[in-house]
């Protein structure tokens, strides 16, 4: 007899929470973030409270294999399956059942700052849901967590006198009575589920490429979105190069499988062919970092003017074994990295290109030298309009040209320490400049402060002395004190002229942008317009 792929059921919301908490009811592993902010809890139970309609549930009937494909959300402590017995994943409704989850059972989730669901309550008075601040409870005040379970919903009842006793009654009959429409979708496998999700929640954040490929090349023994996290974030974390953007990961997967990284050879990826080149891989991904960090200067992930270079990179090494790169090869590639960050090449249609520079790779490694004549058209007048706080290709190209230029310290001549400490605040638009905000506050500039022409690496104890001071008495101090001060500005790429000495804020601006234009043009090998 042929199953029917749609069926509709209704459910009662303790029904639903006895099968999240027996574990039948799961989430799928494509699924995002799994509960509300208890203040969304709140508008929830108010609308149940209010029988105001809250949605239907969809649900996946899935087989028996896909029995390990949910997410293990340790803090909610639910069993895991038996591995025989079929379960039901959540497609569309898990922010709301988890939500209801966590605040009937009372969770606190989170590590640092955990956030406490406990203190959802139901005013008696007011008759509605509001989150307790504080310790203490009074007796119109109902725990939600407590309402319906007997043992507390008769300590409860004790305590109130006769109208609240009336509208405990409704809470506790609403809540156990509220019904929830749950459509099933049976006989389908992994790919038909994950349509069904996506078409589904088109209101909402659409399932990414990365989603998709996870879902696709999910077995018991392999999950591509653990392995990223073990195997690659955990190791560049460790190494203070940081968290890369896990979509690299199926880019040079996709690349070295398929030779090609546009969507559909992604999605056509496959567990068997992942797992047979895994450690290689990974390897060449780690090469490939260590070589931007060395000699790029690319010393975080979000210094990476574009974060496809790493993925072509690491494709590289991969075809070459893994092996160290010839001086040719590595002043090819040291050309490329240059011209495509300046050049904006990735600015748009990232894969295409990334596929069109997979072929310009596969013939360096045959030791010829392809020709890189991607334009670039920059500049010091486009220099001058970069600022700090923007995503820039070229603005992080600037950072990596500062690192490799071995920036000293102003008073000390010292080399400036470029570890995470001070990148975590490069992106702060208070740190790091060489025309204080303050000063330029108080002297009343209208010119921005942020500027990118404006940046230079300085450590957390300089910029609390020169903060609010002017240019030309910092700078004043620091020539006295450090002998080879003149190297010190050159090697942050700061001109020596009259704009220091004068505070003249424009001017200075207009003067880095010709000298790091200068420098730019040396870096491309050719001449910028």
């Amino acid at each position: 007899m042929k199953i029917e792929k749609i069926k509709v059921d209704s459910y009662r919301i303790s029904e639903l929470i006895s099968e999240v908490g027996r574990g039948n009811l799961k989430i799928p592993r494509f699924q995002r973030d799994y509960v509300w902010p208890r203040t969304k809890v709140v508008k929830l139970l108010d609308s149940i409270y209010n029988e105001y309609p809250i949605g239907s549930f969809f649900f996946w009937d899935a087989p028996k294999k896909y029995n390990f494909f949910y997410k293990d959300i340790t803090e909610l402590n639910i069993p895991k399956p038996d591995g025989y017995s079929n379960l039901r994943f959540i497609l569309d409704g898990q922010q709301r059942i988890t939500s209801l989850y966590v605040a009937l059972k009372g969770l606190k989730l989170g590590s640092s700052e955990a956030t406490d669901y406990s203190k959802i309550a139901f005013d008696l008075n007011e008759e509605k849901f509001f989150i307790v601040r504080g310790s203490k409870l009074s007796k119109k005040h109902v725990p939600f967590c407590k309402m319906l379970n007997e043992d507390d919903q008769f300590k409860i009842f004790e305590g109130l006198d006769e109208k609240q006793r009336k509208i405990f009654q409704n809470l506790n009959k609403i809540f156990s009575t509220y019904p929830l429409s749950v459509v099933y979708v049976r006989d389908v496998n992994l790919d038909e589920a994950v349509e069904i999700f996506e078409r589904i929640n088109q209101g909402g954040k659409p399932l990414s490429l990365l989603d998709l490929v996870v879902a696709g090349t999910w077995s018991p023994d392999f999950d591509l979105k653990e392995k990223i996290e073990k195997d690659v974030n955990k190791y560049f974390k460790e190494k203070g190069f940081g968290k890369i953007e896990s979509s690299i990961v199926p880019q040079l997967l996709s690349l070295v499988i398929k030779g090609n990284c546009t969507n559909t050879f992604q999605l056509q990826l496959t567990t068997e062919e992942i797992k047979n080149i895994w450690v290689k891989v990974i390897n060449s991904l780690k090469l490939s970092v260590d070589f931007l960090s060395e000699n790029l200067g690319v010393k975080i992930f979000e210094f990476t003017p574009y974060p496809a270079i790493i993925p072509l990179v690491s494709y590289f090494y991969y075809i070459k074994n893994n092996k160290a790169l010839t001086q040719k090869e590595v002043d090819i590639i040291t050309k490329w990295f240059w011209r495509v960050s300046f050049s904006e090449r990735y600015g748009s249609a990232t894969l295409t290109r990334m596929n069109e520079d997979k072929k310009l790779f596969d013939i360096i490694a045959t030791g010829e030298i392809p020709d890189i004549t991607y334009s670039i058209k920059i500049r010091p007048e486009d220099l001058k309009k970069l600022v700090i706080y923007r995503k820039s290709a070229i603005k992080n190209a600037i950072w990596c040209i500062l690192a490799l230029n071995r920036p000293r310290h102003f008073a000390n001549h010292s080399f400036v320490s470029l570890d995470r400490g001070i990148f975590s605040q490069m992106n702060d638009p208070n740190k790091h400049h060489i025309f204080p905000k303050e000063y330029l506050r108080k002297s009343d500039n209208k010119f921005l402060p942020h500027l990118l022409m404006n940046f230079c690496f300085i450590p957390f104890e300089l910029n609390l002395e020169i903060r609010d001071k002017e240019p030309s008495q910092y700078f004043t101090k620091y020539k006295k004190e450090n002998p080879e001060f003149n190297e010190a500005i050159r090697s942050h790429l700061i001109p020596d002229d009259k704009s220091i000495w004068d505070n003249d804020y424009e001017r200075f601006i207009e003067e880095r942008a010709k000298l790091v234009h200068e420098v730019i043009k040396g870096y491309i090998g050719d001449k910028a317009n």
